[in-house]
């Protein structure tokens, strides 16, 4: 059976899609193999939204744009060496943090996050996609909120501001604000 799919970003949000697609499923008009080909074609529109708003010029994927530019703001030479630091960035997360913040001192937890490097790399990962898909939740707002016209966008705990660099580029005013001053530095919420 071959579903006919209207543009997402003009129609239906990526939940409603999949949900029809599984209603789908449970009706017998579509088997599972053809439920994870149709889901893997939605899911790649809002990938390829992803990786343009991430991606720095003459880079082809996402993971190696980000993982360059964190080599060159970090100023190592070695890219496989910053792609292993991003590999155990969430392990170094959780020791910097057992060692450094009093859970009780707000100052503490500003101070950890001003001073980091492991975040960094761990949310660098994350972008990437590699592990996880969970930062196309970004794509989605973006959709639901040009559906609905809004023209701003404020991110609270923005982390790398990649949201703000998403919603700048399809034409938002965007803003971006974390506890880590560290991490806003040299994000460019206005745009790629």
């Amino acid at each position: 059976m071959r579903l006919d799919h209207a543009p997402i970003s003009q129609a239906r949000l990526l939940p409603d899609a999949l949900k029809e697609l599984w209603q789908a499923v449970e009706e017998n008009r579509l088997t599972d193999d053809q439920y994870c080909d149709e889901r893997e074609k939605l899911l790649d529109e809002y990938r390829r939204t992803w990786a343009a708003a991430l991606m720095l010029g003459g880079q082809r994927r996402v993971k190696e744009s980000l993982l360059s530019e964190l080599a060159s703001y970090v100023e190592c030479d070695d890219v496989a060496e910053v792609e292993r630091r991003c590999l155990v960035g969430w392990m170094d997360v959780e020791d910097e943090w057992r060692q450094r913040v009093e859970s009780a001192s707000s100052e503490s937890i500003e101070r950890f996050y001003d001073l980091t490097e492991a975040y960094l790399y761990n949310l660098i990962w994350w972008h990437t996609l590699s592990e996880d898909e969970t930062p196309l939740a970004y794509v989605l707002a973006l959709r639901f909120a040009k559906q609905r016209g809004c023209r701003r966008y404020l991110d609270f705990g923005a982390g790398i501001s990649s949201g703000g660099i998403l919603f700048a580029g399809h034409g938002f005013d965007s803003a971006s604000a974390d506890i880590s001053s560290s991490l806003l530095l040299g994000a460019s919420p206005s745009g790629p």
